[in-house]
């Protein structure tokens, strides 16, 4: 865009808008807390123009993927090379690290 400034003038668009890639824009939406992420992913659904049948499928595959952990931690089944316990409790242990910026 800058590369054709002499052509167009960008004016309160350059102000307004940056381009920024997909990766550095997931690393600053990580860094939000949980409302602000809320409130960002209502407004890009608002965006998209997403129908409710879309939308529903994405929540329906999380929801899939947390009663099928819930299930292995049920039947303490392997889970990558671990017991579901040993693994969620050391999962758990590293995201409570992280949290409190204990990583080492």
């Amino acid at each position: 865009m800058n590369s054709f400034k002499e052509i167009v003038d960008l004016g309160e668009f350059h102000n307004s808008y940056r381009v920024i890639s997909k990766d550095a824009y997931f690393i600053e939406f990580e860094s939000k807390d949980e409302k602000q992420k809320i409130e960002e992913i209502k407004e890009l659904l608002k965006i998209s123009d997403l129908k409710d049948k879309a939308i529903g499928s994405i929540v329906f595959e999380h929801r899939k993927e947390n009663i099928k952990a819930f299930y292995y931690l049920l039947k303490n089944k392997v889970f990558n090379g671990k017991e579901s316990i040993n693994y969620i409790r050391k999962s758990i242990i590293y995201r409570v690290r992280r949290l409190s910026g204990i990583i080492f």
